[in-house]
This record gives structure tokens, C-alpha cells and sequence, in this order.
């Protein structure tokens, strides 16, 4: 265990939760995201960086707030609501 949170694709989800997969960033150790502290000077967090081939630190990375995931519109169906037109 790493004492980290994580973030990743949702495609590789399964992958992470097992472990055989590290996810794209990852919080400082010891980071509680259900318990942030607001007035705490964020700490910077390590974003996967696939050119460089390691893990680096951002200044400024990380998470200001959280909340609850809204489903996105389907391009797709926003689409096809126009009619065919029969010219």
C-alpha cells in the first residue's frame, strides 16, 4: 500500500484497485481526500509523466475540492435529433 490516493483512467479502474496498475497521479503520502483541510497549504501530487518515463512532482498539482460525478451528455445523441430531410 502506498498511503496514497490515486487517480486513473476508468477503463484501467479494475487494474488499480488490484494494484497492477499505478493510475496516472497519485497524492502525497498520507492525503486524506474525504477530510481535506482547506486553510492546509496543498502539497503537491506526482503525475505519471510517459515521456520521461517516471513519476513527477507538479507544483500545483492535485485536488481543490471534490463532488458528485454528473453523467455527460452523449455527443452522438445530441446529434441525431435533427430529422433526415428527404431533398
Amino acid at each position: 500500500s502506498t498511503n496514497t490516493w490515486g487517480a486513473a483512467r476508468a477503463k484501467r479502474f479494475s487494474q488499480v484497485k488490484t494494484g497492477n496498475s499505478n493510475g496516472v497521479a497519485h497524492s502525497p503520502e498520507g492525503f486524506e481526500i474525504w477530510d481535506m483541510d482547506k486553510s492546509a497549504s496543498p502539497r503537491p501530487w506526482r503525475e505519471w509523466d510517459a515521456e520521461a518515463g517516471k513519476w513527477l512532482t507538479r507544483p500545483g498539482a492535485g485536488v481543490e475540492s471534490r463532488g458528485k460525478v454528473r453523467k455527460k451528455d452523449n455527443p452522438a445523441e445530441k446529434s441525431n435529433n435533427l430529422e433526415p430531410s428527404a431533398d
